[in-house]
Parts: C-alpha cells; sequence; structure tokens
C-alpha cells in the first residue's frame, strides 16, 4: 500500500489517484498542446486565406492587362449599321489561369468573364472567315461578270455555267451577310462587356493604368496632341 505522501495511490477499488498538483501539471501540458494544436491551424488558415487572396489578384490584374489589350473598334457604318473590328486579341492569360479562375474569383465575375471571352473567341473566328469569304465573294463576282459579258457578247457560253456561277455568288454572299450580323451583334454586346469588366479589375490598381501618361517620340508630338490627346480631355 502506497504511503500518504507517495505520487500515486490507489483507491479501494483499484483506481488509481493523482495527487492534485500531478494533474494540474497534465491538465496544463494538455491545455498547451491544444492551444498549440488550434495556433497552428489557425496560421495555417491564414496564410491560405493570405495566399488566395494575392493568387486572385494577381489573375485579375494579368487579366485586366489582357482585356485592356482586346481592341473592338467601330470603323463607321454600312446601310446604317454598325461595323466593328477586333484587334489585338489574345487569351493566353484567361487560358493559363482557366482552373483557378472559378475556385478564387466571385461567382458572378467568373460568369462576366467566361461570356466575354466566349464572345470575343468566336468573333475573332468569324472575323477571319468573313474576310475569306469577302475574297471569295469578289472572285465569284468577277466570274459570273465573266461569264454574263461573254453571253452580251453573244460567245459560246453554256447557261448552266452562267447560272452556277451565279447560286455560288448568292450563296457566299448570304453567308458573308449572316457572318457580319452574327459578329455585329458579339462585339457590340462585347465592347459594353469589356468596358464593365475593366471597370470592375481596375479596382486592384491603386492608379488607372489606362491614365497613364502617354509619350510619343518628339517629331510624333505635335501631331498626337493634337489628334489624340485633345480627345481625351
Amino acid at each position: 500500500m502506497a504511503a500518504l505522501g507517495s505520487p500515486v495511490r490507489r483507491a479501494r477499488f483499484g483506481i488509481v489517484i493523482l495527487p492534485p498538483d500531478v494533474i494540474a501539471a497534465l491538465w496544463g501540458a494538455g491545455a498547451g498542446a491544444v492551444a498549440g494544436t488550434v495556433s497552428t491551424i489557425g496560421i495555417a488558415w491564414g496564410t491560405s486565406v493570405l495566399q488566395r487572396r494575392r493568387r486572385a489578384k494577381a489573375i485579375k490584374v494579368a487579366l485586366y492587362y489582357e482585356i485592356f489589350g482586346h481592341n473592338i473598334i467601330e470603323i463607321g457604318r454600312s446601310k446604317g449599321h454598325p461595323e466593328f473590328l477586333l484587334l489585338g486579341f489574345a487569351r493566353a492569360s484567361y487560358d493559363a489561369y482557366l482552373d483557378e479562375i472559378p475556385d478564387l474569383l466571385a461567382e458572378k465575375l467568373v460568369g462576366e468573364i467566361s461570356t466575354y471571352y466566349a464572345k470575343v473567341t468566336t468573333a475573332a473566328s468569324q472575323q477571319q472567315r468573313i474576310e475569306d469569304d469577302a475574297t471569295k465573294g469578289r472572285e465569284a463576282t468577277a466570274e459570273l461578270v465573266r461569264l454574263q459579258t461573254s453571253v452580251a457578247l453573244a460567245r459560246s457560253v453554256d447557261p448552266d455555267e452562267v447560272d452556277l456561277a451565279k447560286q455560288e455568288a448568292e450563296q457566299i454572299g448570304e453567308r458573308l451577310m449572316s457572318m457580319m450580323d452574327a459578329n455585329r451583334i458579339l462585339l457590340m454586346v462585347a465592347l459594353a462587356q469589356q468596358e464593365h469588366l475593366l471597370a470592375t479589375l481596375r479596382k486592384e490598381f491603386k492608379s488607372d493604368p489606362a491614365e497613364e501618361p502617354r509619350e510619343v517620340l518628339p517629331e510624333h508630338q505635335k501631331w498626337f496632341e493634337k489628334h489624340v490627346l485633345n480627345k481625351m480631355r
């Protein structure tokens, strides 16, 4: 049987009873371990949140510069219809961060970015097809004129050849007009989306990159001030 002053005493039913000072020491050690674990988890969580915020900001900055580089220009009007041209199209940043964008950015912003890129990507692709069809249209029209001129000059020309040339020119013309209408709508909407997205993404900057001083070579300064800076004021 343990003495009264011994560290461990055994009760009547075999239960070990520790002295109060030993229990206090063990409790303190356990509480310290729990606190240390909680603190470690808290630091890790805080670090993770900070890293996500930094990553999200980096993505927004990269997307800002890429979208800013998409020049959607209204080049004039044809029979009352606005005509647009897309220059400088690229989606390298968007593709590079495609897997992270839904996870790191707000859901509404993700939707706006994805629909914008869908429109400008389609427009860029169709713009090339429009240029190709315009070339084909000119060639088909030239061939039709040649055949009709031959008929007018009473040269031997198969009527079916003239009809086929006319059908080809009409088909190309209809397809061209359809694609031009589609691209007109895509770029018209994308232009408004671009303005909104840039305003949203610009909040990541302390100063507006679009308002940075613009410098040109001395020999161009006079023209630049007259045709560019005066319009911006």
